[in-house]
Formats: structure tokens, sequence, C-alpha cells
């Protein structure tokens, strides 16, 4: 980890920042404010900022998920301005993402990521392994899945 990452929980005054990490993700335009008040507030929810120099270098999103049989962290999007990776960002943010999940119980993290060599890669060397599963999708009636 690197020592010169801070992270932090984002705040409605992060949103811009958000935004601009959303579109380094996303070919459409995300407008974080629609989403905000889910995660504002919410101890099931959070999005971590990761700043170097006092400046947002990256994010993750967390969702706390209760089973029957189990309590889970689905992570959604961590992302890391281009300029900023390979400083240790990517790295400081699913350790703090870690933290954020034991702590309140999660038995497992889960995720999807693209078929991304340097991406799969990174999650191999923190750890986690790539599960043999299929992922389904079905979109409400008139939702385009822009956002």
């Amino acid at each position: 980890m690197n020592p010169h990452v801070e992270i932090r929980s984002a705040s409605s005054d992060d949103i811009s920042e958000i935004a601009a990490l959303e579109k380094v993700l996303h070919t459409y335009e995300v407008d974080p404010r629609e989403q905000w008040a889910h995660f504002e507030n919410n101890p099931d929810r959070v999005v971590l900022l990761a700043l170097v120099n006092g400046k947002v270098a990256g994010m993750v999103k967390l969702n706390l998920v209760y089973k029957l049989s189990k309590i889970m962290v689905m992570l959604d999007e961590l992302v890391v301005h281009e300029a900023n990776r390979g400083q240790g960002v990517g790295s400081n943010l699913m350790a703090a993402a870690e933290e954020w999940s034991w702590s309140r119980g999660a038995d497992i993290i889960d995720f999807t990521s693209r078929e991304d060599h340097a991406a799969l890669g990174f999650y191999a060397k923190l750890g986690y392994e790539k599960r043999d599963t299929n992922v389904y999708r079905k979109l409400r009636e008139g939702y385009d899945g822009s956002r």
C-alpha cells in the first residue's frame, strides 16, 4: 500500500469528482446526483475516495447485501484516474474496501470485471479468485441501460 494515498468516504461535496471518475468507466453520460441519495446516510452503502496530494485519484462503491446464508458486499465501480495508475491507488482502495466490508460482518466480496488482463492480474495479486459463473441481466421496460 502507498502511504501517500488518503482514503475517505465521499460526501455530497464530492459529486463533481465522482462524475469525472464515472466518465473514465462509461461511454455514456452519468449524473451521480440521481443516485447519491441512495448512498448518503445509508450505513449499508459507501463511496470511498482515494486522494493523492489532496486530489481525488480514484473511487470504489460498496453495497452491503444481506442474504439468508451470508452477508456479502457487492463491489461496484473501482476506478482510478489514468494518471494515477501504478501508484498504489487501486490497492489502497481495495484494502479500504476489505476493511469496510469485514468490519460490517461481510463474509464475501463479489464483483464483476471486464476481460481486461491488467485488471484481472491486479485482482489475482490481491487474492481474488475468478468465479466460473454467468451474469444475467434483464432491463426494466423503457430503461435503455445508460446509467
